[in-house]
């Protein structure tokens, strides 16, 4: 088909130039990737650019960026951190550390949390709800109970205080 020769057509000059456009941590990454192995890596390059086009510039760099920053380069890293949505933890993490900072918000704490923050947790609610309905549930856990730690909004949690163990 055309749109494989298309592929095939495409050089290594022209995917560091195609991963220097996304952003600078997917120029790394597409660059790890060459190391010393051009020819063998070429399609796992191209299948990193080509995530572009179901995720969009942003998401793919922020994922490049967390696959650089856990030292794990590859395209099937890439794709799982995007399909996780784990490259939408940067800004999570950046409010976190924001709160945690001290700085003046530009609004009160109160404002903060009866606006954006009530809105987050009213949209989960509502997630949760359809999953119940659609047969796929998501126990509940209890917010009360759980070991909320500064900093720590990843994957890297605490197991879940449920709510009748």
């Amino acid at each position: 088909p055309p749109e494989a020769q298309a592929w095939q057509m495409q050089d290594t000059q022209w995917c560091l130039k195609s991963a220097l456009q996304i952003g600078p941590a997917c120029h790394a990454l597409v660059h790890a990737l060459f190391g010393d192995h051009v020819l063998i890596k070429m399609r796992a390059v191209q299948g990193v650019l080509r995530l572009k086009q179901k995720y969009g510039s942003a998401r793919l760099e922020a994922a490049c960026s967390r696959a650089n920053h856990y030292g794990t380069p590859g395209y099937k890293v890439v794709k799982t951190i995007l399909e996780k949505g784990l490259d939408q933890l940067a800004p999570l993490a950046a409010f976190d550390a924001r709160l945690a900072s001290g700085e003046p918000l530009g609004m009160t704490v109160e404002k903060l949390f009866q606006g954006p923050v009530a809105d987050a947790f009213t949209h989960f609610g509502q997630i949760a709800m359809l999953r119940r309905m659609a047969g796929a549930p998501v126990r509940g856990e209890s917010y009360f109970r759980a070991q909320i730690v500064i900093g720590r909004v990843g994957p890297e949690q605490a197991p879940p205080k449920r709510e009748f163990d």
